[in-house]
């Protein structure tokens, strides 16, 4: 068994998936671009962005969510 499963993401990961961007996006570029880029307001963006490209089954067909077999459930 694979340790890790593909799916489709569920409708309320929207937030999750934010916050997992920004994060990579503050670790990816820090010291390359202000952080403005990954700040509070870049935040609240990407979640809405996430949330909103959730909220419909195309939305979710066009992204997967890779998640390990420990924390699934």
């Amino acid at each position: 068994m694979h340790p890790y499963v593909i799916r489709r993401p569920r409708e309320d990961e929207g937030s999750a998936v934010g916050q997992l961007q920004n994060r990579a996006w503050e670790q990816a570029y820090s010291g390359l671009l202000p952080a403005r880029f990954w700040n509070a307001e870049a935040l609240s963006q990407r979640e809405a962005m996430w949330i909103h490209g959730f909220s419909t089954d195309t939305g979710r067909a066009q992204v997967r969510v890779a998640e390990h077999q420990d924390a699934a459930g």
